[in-house]
């Protein structure tokens, strides 16, 4: 079965901010980790092999690596979310792929960002997104 894979050029990383979407200028990338599903084994005396059952998922956590602006509005509002005790925030990636595929995350929340200033360098922010539940991919 033929595919077309795409490329990250033309990505799009969006917040939603008062309702709507709102793309988010100056991401350099975002990466994934630490999803995983726990393991619940359940081999009885008689089995001849281990059994496992999928237990509870956990979708980990997105690293959003932002070229830092601190007068652009969109570095504000991602900051104000990470900085806002108790808050949840939606956000949404849209694909550079021939359909414009979606990837969107509702629920979680930022925690504190990691700033860094190096010499002879832009200055950046790292925001981490914590996963509240599956993604919602739209092809």
């Amino acid at each position: 079965m033929a595919y077309n894979p795409s490329t990250t050029a033309g990505t799009v990383f969006k917040l939603k901010i008062t309702g709507s979407y709102t793309a988010v200028s100056g991401v350099l990338s975002i990466q994934g980790s630490g999803a995983q599903k726990t393991k619940i084994e359940y081999t009885a005396l008689s089995d001849t092999g281990k059994k496992y059952l999928g237990g509870t998922p956990e979708y980990g956590e997105l690293a959003i690596e932002v070229a830092w602006d601190p007068g652009n509005a969109e570095h504000q509002a991602l900051l104000t979310a990470a900085q806002t005790p108790n808050s949840t925030s939606d956000i949404q990636i849209l694909c550079s792929d021939t359909g414009a595929a979606t990837v969107e995350y509702t629920g979680g929340y930022f925690d504190a960002p990691q700033l860094g200033w190096d010499k002879d360098a832009m200055n950046k922010i790292t925001f981490k997104y914590v996963c509240a539940g599956a993604p919602v991919v739209t092809p």
